[in-house]
């Protein structure tokens, strides 16, 4: 993502669409970068490198958690935050 951070792409994302689910994922967990992702509502943060094992779940419950959700973020099910690798 040439120009990009990772964060910024949530937040560019989160502008046109607020319910899609996100997961996160960077070598770099400093705590402004988790502050971030928890403030943005992200399903979860995964620090590098985390095995697939740990990333199934996950898309799993992104992808029912979509089927499920409008464009509102009310409609969103509550479920809890996962922050991974730290």
């Amino acid at each position: 993502m040439p120009g990009m951070t990772g964060l910024d792409l949530l937040d560019a994302l989160r502008s046109l669409r607020r319910t899609v689910p996100v997961i996160l994922s960077s070598g770099y967990g400093d705590s402004a970068t988790l502050a971030r992702a928890r403030q943005a509502d992200v399903l979860a943060f995964l620090a590098k490198p985390f095995r697939a094992s740990t990333l199934l779940p996950l898309l799993e419950q992104a992808l029912g958690r979509r089927a499920d959700a409008d464009d509102e973020p009310s409609a969103l099910p509550s479920h809890q935050r996962l922050i991974r690798g730290f």
